[in-house]
């Protein structure tokens, strides 16, 4: 063979293979996948999984043919290929979520707005896209909300094979995630699942005590002060279990309802001393105000020798957030109550002329001590007023 007879045969060859290749161009396989073969789809599915992502838009362009059969098989293949383009980002994800594509890193910028980058903050982020990942991965998709519904409704239709089922904390992290996301508004259905697991034992521990605790807390945080469906009483708990203030409005909440029939003495109570824990010296105006209510804590306690009244509990919770000593006022029976300060039953006095000695110890040492408006720190145990 001469050299240009040889040329020839090189062009033609080239020419071949590049028509090869642009018979195997992502557009041309993810029509193939409609092909009558069995065979051909089956091979077209290969080819486009071995292109990697690079297929990707092709696949999402294929997602709305009027082609039923080419509809379903990019559908799956999309999940297939996130997946597998997720697991080799994770990397960059820990590092720099910003970097890596928005169809891999579905919900950043929420979590982001929420929760901050910091590094526990990408690690959680990961760890929830890990432990969710298909419904992580729709989430940039309309209408997610409803896979989100689906996935609560099924854990409550087997809530009671909780423990069977092995929900890991990032599982429930990641419906928590959802359940706090600006662009979705739970049902009173899928938040009684959110509330049921938050309270897993697991959860509850990793929020408490992992690497990612504070950030998980703060995710908690967003949920008690989002959730509209969730009684008061559990919101309240909730927030005093993982230690934080997001139950302000619940607990206001149990205040103004404290004359209500069936209203708990318990939760009044528990309102009255998480205000103090929590609100700090600005809350002194609002408990000052239930100084003037002489009504019985509901739910009465008949056994002491005197009833507790409203006026005691917010007294008490005064004295807690001035610094002062409740003895001094003949507080002398006063209990700790992990969380909320005091049992509200033990904010009791001998007898009725001693609550009457302690209001007037407190309206003198109000004059002395603060003015309005409230400023400054509120500790008794410094003479100027504040």
């Amino acid at each position: 063979m001469n050299w240009v007879g040889l040329f020839c045969a090189v062009v033609v060859l080239h020419q071949t293979a590049a028509f090869a290749d642009a018979e195997k161009t992502p557009k041309r396989l993810v029509n193939q996948l409609g092909n009558p073969s069995f065979l051909s789809r089956l091979q077209a599915e290969q080819e486009l999984l071995d292109l990697g992502y690079r297929s990707y838009s092709a696949i999402v362009e294929g997602t709305k043919s009027s082609d039923p059969e080419i509809r379903y098989r990019t559908l799956r293949l999309m999940k297939l290929l996130r997946r597998g383009a997720f697991a080799d980002r994770q990397q960059e994800l820990r590092a720099n979520p910003w970097i890596v594509p928005e169809g891999l890193a579905p919900g950043w910028e929420e979590f982001h707005q929420m929760l901050g980058d910091g590094e526990d903050a990408r690690e959680l982020y990961v760890q929830i896209l890990n432990s969710e990942t298909d419904l992580m991965l729709a989430v940039s998709a309309p209408g997610w909300q409803s896979q989100f519904e689906k996935r609560c409704s099924d854990l409550q239709a087997f809530s009671h094979q909780r423990q069977s089922l092995q929900i890991q904390p990032g599982s429930i992290a990641a419906l928590l995630f959802l359940a706090c996301h600006p662009e979705n508004r739970p049902s009173g259905n899928a938040s009684s699942v959110i509330t049921m697991l938050i309270s897993d034992a697991t959860f509850r521990d990793a929020a408490l005590r992992s690497r990612s605790s504070d950030v998980l807390k703060g995710l908690i945080g967003i949920w008690i002060r989002k959730n509209r469906h969730t009684s008061p009483i559990q919101l309240l708990s909730d927030a005093v279990t993982f230690d934080l203030d997001a139950g302000m409005e619940a607990a206001r909440d149990g205040i103004s309802r404290r004359h209500q029939l069936r209203a708990s003495a318990i939760h009044t109570g528990n309102s009255i001393f998480y205000l103090a824990k929590y609100g700090g010296k600005d809350v002194i105006e609002e408990l000052e105000k239930l100084l003037s209510d002489s009504a019985q804590l509901p739910g009465s306690f008949k056994n002491s020798a005197t009833t507790v009244q409203i006026r005691d509990v917010a007294l008490a919770a005064l004295l807690y957030v001035t610094k002062q000593d409740p003895k001094k006022y003949g507080f002398n029976e006063l209990r700790p109550k992990s969380g909320y300060l005091y049992y509200a039953n033990s904010a009791r006095f001998a007898s009725d002329q001693d609550r009457e000695k302690a209001l007037l110890l407190w309206k003198s040492w109000r004059a002395n001590h603060v003015r309005d408006p409230i400023r400054g720190s509120l500790d008794a145990s410094e003479g100027d007023a504040l």
